[in-house]
């Protein structure tokens, strides 16, 4: 399971994610929802807890490796998450990571804020985007973390 660095919320996502009602089917998920439910499942988990969503990519096409872009207040100052929601069989491999930390890093200077990054998918990640992901704190939630967790209506 490649569940790397948590970032913060990581807690409030898992719990809001179990009181939805889960089916812990990965195979019925992944049939039966589409990228876009995924990536709409992730969304809503992040907004359960708090999280207001600044940005969501609708066309799947150039959303320069960011799904969802969220905010939330806390005590120490607003908090973002980037988050890349891959609905894929195959693995996920470092590319994916790669353009994730591009997008953070651009993020942080554009914007001159502190992110985090997770990445989600219904498959898992391979060995190299574990190692790569962990060095920068990218969170990564694979398909069999995710099934223990996915509501599937």
């Amino acid at each position: 399971m490649a569940r790397v660095a948590a970032y913060p919320a990581r807690e409030e996502i898992c719990t809001a994610i179990e009181l939805n009602g889960l089916n812990k089917t990965a195979v019925k998920y992944s049939k039966s929802k589409t990228w876009y439910d995924f990536e709409q499942d992730v969304m809503a988990v992040h907004i359960k807890y708090g999280w207001k969503i600044l940005n969501q990519a609708v066309s799947g096409k150039g959303d320069g490796g960011i799904d969802t872009l969220a905010q939330k207040n806390t005590p120490i100052g607003a908090q973002y998450i980037l988050v890349q929601s891959k609905k894929w069989s195959a693995p996920v491999g470092p590319s994916v990571v790669r353009e994730m930390i591009g997008s953070l890093e651009d993020f942080k200077k554009e914007q001159s804020v502190n992110a985090q990054a997770a990445i989600y998918t219904t498959s898992f990640f391979t060995s190299e985007a574990i190692q790569l992901a962990s060095r920068h704190a990218i969170e990564l939630i694979d398909g069999d973390y995710w099934s223990t967790l996915v509501v599937d209506t």
